[in-house]
């Protein structure tokens, strides 16, 4: 009736829950990919640019949404084309269009210019986020000590919860049981009030919630993406490892 999908698996063992899956998801039905629409878009917008309709030093922008829209059509090297073209027009570096690159080449299994694109923000704009990326992938893939390292370069940057959460994460593949427990409670104690919190930093504090069992924080955390899910807001599932959202319109895939 409201357009919202809420789906709820729990995993039963000796007659009780132990382990829980959430998903919200809004619009169901209508969140449907259009190839041909968002083809003849990029068809247009590319027309605009050949033509010389759009100015120089407003091309990159431009190149940065059909690159998007590309990612979208599954289209990354297509995309990735048009970011590179974007960062020579600009003549320097550029955090967000670097960490889109990476994101691009994670997505195509092109790990090591993944890692590359990630490293280049993050010397770009000595920004954290870069780094939680790249330690986000890195664990991942199982390189949970080169993932520590890179976390480690986001937290000195900005001891964000997130950023603790993962660090986290990666003790506990580490054997590190714990400092694993210890960082997950320190975490829980730096989230704000979940009302203040953004998307992502709320999916975080539900992962990390019910990593530690504290069921009533993880409670007051799904209450809160099931609310805005209802007020038409992009809600974070509850169990996903998300990257770092630096990018504005893309929309970001799960990476296995």
């Amino acid at each position: 009736e409201n357009q919202v999908l809420e789906l709820n698996m729990y995993l039963i063992r000796d007659g009780k829950k132990v382990e829980q899956f959430n998903v919200i998801e809004e619009n169901p039905l209508t969140n449907v990919v259009n190839p041909e629409g968002k083809q003849l878009l990029i068809d247009e917008m590319e027309s605009e640019l050949t033509s010389g309709k759009i100015e120089r030093l407003r091309q990159p922008e431009k190149l940065l949404e059909i690159a998007e829209l590309q990612a979208d059509l599954g289209q990354y090297e297509k995309a990735l084309d048009r970011l590179k073209k974007a960062l020579q027009i600009r003549g320097k570096p550029d955090a967000n269009i670097l960490n889109k690159m990476a994101v691009y080449y994670g997505e195509m299994g092109d790990h090591e210019n993944e890692e590359k694109m990630y490293r280049n923000a993050a010397i770009d704009a000595k920004w954290p986020g870069a780094w939680f990326n790249l330690a986000l992938t890195q664990k991942r893939r199982g390189k949970y000590a080169e993932a520590l390292a890179s976390v480690d370069n986001a937290i000195a940057k900005e001891a964000a919860a997130p950023y603790i959460v993962l660090r986290a994460m990666i003790l506990e593949k580490l054997g590190e049981k714990e400092q694993f427990k210890k960082e997950l409670e320190d975490a829980l104690a730096l989230f704000d009030p979940v009302g203040s919190l953004s998307d992502w930093e709320l999916g975080w504090l539900s992962t990390a919630a019910r990593m530690v069992g504290e069921a009533e924080k993880q409670k007051e955390a799904e209450q809160e993406i099931k609310r805005r899910a209802r007020r038409a807001v992009s809600a974070p599932s509850t169990d996903e490892e998300r990257l770092y959202p630096l990018l504005k319109r893309t929309s970001i895939r799960r990476m296995s």
